[in-house]
């Protein structure tokens, strides 16, 4: 099974895919439900292996560990996923 870093590199890097299908489901620790965004709203930074930023709506950001990621959707069907 991939990695979530290997699913988000092959998003971002295979010709194939288009960022605008896919959907990132992570897990706020908070709220402890699994939050959607999409794949647009992901900042990876280059050689981070621990966190990805996301980008809201009112201009700020959060950074998210990449072991909350536990769905990825594609056209809304879950293509990748993890239990939580």
């Amino acid at each position: 099974m991939k990695t979530e870093i290997e699913m988000l590199n092959k998003i971002s890097y295979d010709d194939k895919c288009k960022e605008t299908d896919y959907t990132v489901g992570y897990l706020d620790s908070i709220q402890k439900k699994l939050i959607y965004i999409s794949y647009y709203d992901v900042i990876q930074e280059y050689g981070n292996k621990f966190n990805f930023c996301v980008a809201h709506d009112d201009g700020t950001e959060s950074e998210i560990p990449f072991h909350r990621i536990k769905d990825i959707k594609k056209k809304g069907k879950s293509i990748w996923s993890r239990k939580w």
